[in-house]
């Protein structure tokens, strides 16, 4: 997955009524498993920044 795609999810997320959770949504959980520690934080703050930007333009 990519920051792009992370921070679509974000976006979608948003709309969705979803919380800023990122691990709600089983696609980045699923990359996030077995990660090692600061391997996947960029998808994180991506879906974060999608989220966010959502929500500032509500």
């Amino acid at each position: 997955m990519t920051s792009t795609e992370a921070q679509a999810l974000g976006t979608a997320a948003f709309h969705n009524g979803i919380g800023n959770f990122p691990l709600a949504i089983p696609a980045i959980a699923a990359e996030m498993e077995n990660a090692k520690v600061g391997e996947k934080t960029h998808l994180l703050k991506a879906f974060n920044k999608g989220w966010s930007a959502a929500n500032l333009a509500a």
